[in-house]
C-alpha cells in the first residue's frame, strides 16, 4: 500500500494490483456507510473508535501520533485479543502504515466527514465534543486534517468553534471550553491551526479570561497543553507577556505545573527565557535584592516563598529545575549548585 500509485499503473495481471485495488475500495466504502451512519457511530463509544480507525486509514497514518484511545479503551483492545486467543507478542510488534500521499477518494471521503459535523445542530455538534468517545473521533480528524488538508483544517476549527463555544458563562467564558473532554479538542484545534487562527483562537477565547482559567481545575490543564503545543514565537510571546503578571496567582493555586509547559516552551523555542526567570524570581520574591537570588532554587524546588533550613520539593519543582537548566543562561540556577559543592 505505500506504493499504491505505482501499483495501480502496473499490469492487470500483477495480483499486488488487486490487493490494492480491493482495499482502497474497501474503505471507501466503508467511509460511505459511516458518513450515512454518523449519529449513530458517534453514539456508540465502539463505534467511535471504529470511525477513528476509518479517519485514520483515510489519512494513510496509522501511527501512534494519531491514536487518542484512552487507557480504558487500551485495556478493553487487550482484552478482546485475549479473548480471541491473539499472542500479544504479535500487537508489540506491530509496524505503523505512514503513507506518503493518499489517493483523491480518500482525501474526498475526508472532506464529506468534515463537512458532515459542520451540518451538524448546534446542540449535536456540543454533546459530540463534550462525549468521551465522540470527542475522540473528533481529536483525530483534526490530526489527520492538519497532516492531509491544511486548508480545509482550517476551515474546520474556525467552523467547530463557531458553533460550539458561542454560548459563555457569567465569566464569558465558552460552558463547553470548560469540559474536560472539549479542552482535549480545543488543544488540537490550536495545535492544529495556523498562526493567525492560533491567534485568533487565543484572543477570542483565552486572552480575556486567562485570570480565571489558571485558577479553574480544568482550564489550567488547557493553559498547559497550549503552552506545550505553541510552534509560534511570536505567538509565545504573546502569551507568555499575557500570563507573566499572573504567575503569583498560578502559585497561590497550586498548579504549577503551568510554570513546567512555560518552561518546556522556552526552550523548545529558544525565546523568553530571561523573561521567564525574572518572572519566576518576582513570583517566588526572590528577585531583589541580587543577593537573595541564591534562593530560587530550594524555593523553586517547593514554591516556597520563605527561607528554608531544610529543602522540600515537589514534583513540578524538580521538573521546573530540571526545565531551567537547560536554558542557554542558567546561571540564576546554576549558582546555587556551584556554592553548595
Amino acid at each position: 500500500m505505500q506504493n499504491w500509485h505505482l501499483v495501480l499503473q502496473s499490469e492487470e495481471t500483477d495480483p499486488e494490483k488487486e490487493n490494492v485495488t480491493y482495499f482502497m475500495s474497501w474503505i471507501s466504502e466503508f467511509g460511505e456507510f459511516i458518513i450515512q451512519n454518523f449519529h449513530y457511530c458517534l453514539q456508540n463509544q465502539f463505534a467511535c473508535h471504529v470511525v477513528c480507525s476509518e479517519i485514520r486509514a483515510l489519512g494513510g497514518d496509522m501511527s501512534s501520533a494519531t491514536d487518542f484511545m484512552s487507557k480504558k479503551s487500551v485495556k478493553h483492545k487487550k482484552h478482546f485479543r485475549h479473548e480471541l486467543g491473539e499472542e500479544s507478542s504479535k500487537a508489540e510488534f506491530f509496524v505503523p502504515v505512514i503513507l506518503g500521499d493518499i489517493p483523491k477518494c480518500f482525501t474526498k471521503l475526508l472532506k464529506k466527514i468534515t463537512k458532515t459535523f459542520l451540518e451538524m445542530e448546534e446542540i449535536k455538534l456540543i454533546n459530540y465534543v463534550t462525549g468521551g468517545s465522540s470527542s475522540i473521533v473528533i481529536q483525530t480528524l483534526l490530526c489527520i486534517l492538519k497532516k492531509r488538508l491544511p486548508k480545509k483544517c482550517n476551515k474546520f476549527i474556525s467552523g467547530l468553534s463557531t458553533k460550539i463555544f458561542s454560548e459563555k458563562n457569567d465569566n464569558n467564558i465558552p460552558k463547553v471550553l470548560l469540559h474536560r473532554n472539549c479542552s482535549f479538542i480545543f488543544e488540537k484545534m490550536f495545535a492544529s491551526a495556523n498562526e493567525e487562527l492560533q491567534l485568533s483562537l487565543w484572543n477570542d477565547y483565552i486572552a480575556d479570561s486567562l485570570e480565571y482559567l489558571v485558577t479553574h481545575s480544568v482550564g489550567n490543564c488547557i493553559i498547559q497543553r497550549l503552552f506545550d503545543v505553541v510552534e509560534s514565537k511570536e505567538q509565545f510571546e504573546l502569551m507568555n507577556e499575557k500570563i507573566g503578571n499572573m504567575f503569583e496567582i498560578v502559585r497561590n493555586c497550586g498548579h504549577y505545573s503551568i510554570f513546567v509547559s512555560i518552561a518546556g516552551a522556552c526552550n523548545r523555542l529558544k525565546v523568553q527565557q530571561a523573561q521567564f526567570l525574572q518572572n519566576i524570581m518576582q513570583c517566588l520574591q526572590c528577585a531583589t535584592p541580587e543577593a537573595k537570588q541564591i534562593q530560587l532554587v530550594p524555593r523553586l524546588l517547593g514554591f516556597k516563598v520563605c527561607d528554608q533550613s531544610e529543602i522540600s520539593i515537589c514534583l513540578q519543582g524538580s521538573l521546573l529545575v530540571q526545565a531551567i537548566l537547560k536554558f542557554q543562561k542558567p546561571i540564576k540556577v546554576n549558582i546555587f549548585f556551584i556554592i553548595i559543592n
